[in-house]
């Protein structure tokens, strides 16, 4: 394990990674037959931040101190939190995640001038003001702003159901990824490959194979880990391939203190290749619940006083989070089809439960999680989860490989074709911008 020290920037992420890996842990133990999950520790740390702006003056300000890590005034959060997100959002169209954390009020509050300018200046959103008299009004509100924040990747932050009325301020945070691989996989290659779910399971995924490239890979004990670069060469997907179920099992109940940067740096380039199965996770729960119990349990509730408003100081009961990763042989969120035929005897398959990050070079975790059966449903829900366990067993299944052999000369045929399509697509499709 690397012993490098770490940076002011690397500082602030290992914070962010620390608290959405304390998050993730209480969501183990709310789902323990869970098979794919996904947090984004980033952007759970920069709502944290938010937060900061507008609780000064009250018994949370502790608390939320504890979690980011330093007793810090509001210009020198805001600051600090500047340095994190402005090469974000100085990049215009696609070329960043999407996370994105925002405060959501009720229409008869108003911020005070200066957190107001705060938050402008540094943070690039407003408050938005919401009438909490009808619960479907803002869940619609909260599904609308993500479907149109996130280009359409994610459509549902929250059911009315899950809405309180009551309450007056709500914070919603989403998260999802879309970039190309530096090294696309080669779509013909793609092929229905066993998976060992559990002991006694095996299930038949869709496996993308890369052909023998430099990539940086790593051992530690039961652990394999590996980098797979995006074209932009500063974002990386950081997969964790543990020895066996015991091992994959290990990790989980030391999720809080694993260190996924000392694993990351620890890693050397080598010639290999490898193979990873597609997948698709969507996560959309109740942020409160969690994080409650990962040490927020004052900031998230009535006894909060969050003081930066008029004409009243209000609390924060409330909060959603929604995250997507979708994995496929162009990149995330990206068809491809690569050049080159994949290796079909790979060094590394990833071939039973593994766990997975989508990092920057300075180590910030956008989206962090694991997969245990890449032929689960896709789209899921805490409460799915709890109220429908059955569903959620890590049951075998079979999925049908989209790049049947007979299919590869047709799709050959067309790769020019769909090379224009791909070009004019990505030239008018851009990501939204931060709020202002």
């Amino acid at each position: 394990m690397s012993n490098k020290p770490d940076g002011p920037s690397v500082v602030e992420n290992r914070k962010a990674i620390t608290f959405g890996l304390k998050v993730y842990k209480q969501i183990l133990k709310a789902m323990p037959n869970h098979t794919n999950l996904l947090i984004p520790p980033f952007v759970l740390y920069k709502g944290l931040g938010l937060l900061n702006l507008v609780v000064p003056d009250s018994d949370s300000k502790e608390e939320l101190a504890a979690v980011l890590g330093a007793k810090r005034n509001q210009q020198d959060t805001a600051k600090v939190f500047w340095r994190m997100i402005c090469k974000y959002l100085k990049r215009g169209g696609n070329k960043r995640p999407i996370f994105l954390a925002r405060l959501f009020i009720d229409k008869k509050f108003e911020l005070k001038k200066d957190t107001k300018e705060l938050m402008k200046t540094y943070f690039r959103i407003s408050r938005k003001a919401i009438d909490i008299a009808d619960a479907s009004s803002i869940a619609n509100t909260f599904n609308q702003w993500a479907k149109r924040k996130s280009g359409n990747a994610i459509t549902k932050v929250a059911e009315p159901s899950q809405i309180d009325t009551n309450q007056e301020m709500f914070l919603v945070c989403i998260t999802t990824f879309k970039a190309r691989w530096q090294y696309q996989f080669y779509k013909p290659s793609t092929a229905n490959v066993n998976f060992q779910v559990n002991d006694t399971q095996v299930v038949k995924v869709p496996m993308m194979f890369l052909s023998k490239k430099k990539l940086r890979y790593g051992v530690l004990g039961d652990l394999q880990f590996f980098n797979l670069y995006f074209k932009d060469d500063e974002h990386a997907m950081f997969f964790i391939l543990p020895k066996n179920l015991q091992a994959f099992r290990d990790v989980e109940s030391k999720i809080e203190t694993f260190d996924i940067i000392g694993l990351r740096r620890s890693m050397t380039i080598y010639d290999m290749s490898v193979a990873i199965p597609k997948f698709r996770i969507e996560m959309q729960f109740p942020l409160s619940e969690y994080v409650r119990k990962a040490g927020l349990n004052l900031t998230f509730s009535p006894r909060s006083k969050f003081t930066e408003f008029t004409p009243r100081p209000t609390n924060l009961q409330q909060g959603f989070l929604s995250a997507v990763i979708d994995v496929q042989e162009g990149g995330l969120a990206t068809d491809g089809y690569g050049w080159e035929s994949g290796d079909t005897n790979p060094t590394v398959t990833l071939n039973r439960p593994f766990f997975y990050a989508v990092m920057s070079a300075k180590h910030r975790v956008f989206l962090w999680g694991c997969v245990s059966n890449p032929s689960t449903k896709s789209r899921t829900t805490v409460k799915d989860i709890i109220e429908n366990p059955e569903v959620f067993q890590r049951q075998p299944a079979d999925i049908k490989c989209e790049c049947s052999r007979s299919a590869r000369t047709k799709k050959r045929s067309k790769c020019s074709k769909r090379k224009v399509q791909r070009k004019n697509s990505s030239d008018s499709n851009t990501e939204p911008q931060e709020d202002s």
